[in-house]
């Protein structure tokens, strides 16, 4: 996962969206974040140190990556890695997976947003994003799997279109359940 076109959310009165747009050869979109102009971009290996510090802030130690784990992903040809930044500061991320199975499927492996900048919509657009990416890679579908006890979560992937699927018992390494969600692209 290379560097590619900077995409740049520009400020806009609070809790406004715009829509992308065509500057030149960049696409952007745009979102208000307290004057903070965040840009949406393909992660480097280097970014993985700002990646696990949110890793630690939003989930438990047993669902926390380890680095090498960072290192194997960010250079892998079937993984796309998207994050937000503002300067030196990562406010989220997604990772996303291609599958070519029977039926061409990209998973949404993590994702996760800094606890200051959470309640701003900075999820749905990473998501979205990797959606784009998926439908551009010819996946035909999205899933994801999320802990039962991850609502937030489970409200973001119903919000934005996905479908439950099976529930996955002791699908955690801790034991923990998981829920399947799935999307037609």
């Amino acid at each position: 996962s290379g560097v590619q076109n900077d995409r740049e959310f520009h400020r806009l009165p609070e809790g406004s969206f715009g829509s992308f747009a065509t500057a030149g050869n960049t696409r952007y979109t745009r979102l208000a974040m307290n004057g903070i102009k965040l840009h949406l971009e393909s992660a480097r290996p280097e970014d993985w140190r700002p990646m696990l510090e949110i890793e630690r802030q939003c989930f438990s130690l047993t669902d926390v990556f380890k680095p090498h784990q960072f290192h194997y992903l960010l250079r892998s040809p079937t993984c796309q890695v998207y994050l937000l930044r503002s300067g030196e500061t990562v406010a989220g991320y997604i990772f996303g997976l291609i599958r070519r199975y029977s039926t061409p499927s990209g998973r949404i492996y993590k994702i996760a947003v800094q606890h200051d900048f959470q309640g701003q919509g900075l999820a749905v657009r990473l998501l979205t994003k990797m959606e784009q990416f998926f439908r551009r890679s010819g996946m035909e579908r999205s899933c994801a799997e999320v802990r039962i006890t991850n609502r937030s979560s489970q409200r973001l992937f119903l919000k934005n279109g996905y479908h439950l699927g099976e529930r996955l018992s002791a699908y955690y390494p801790d034991g923990g359940d998981g829920q399947k969600f799935w999307k037609d692209l």
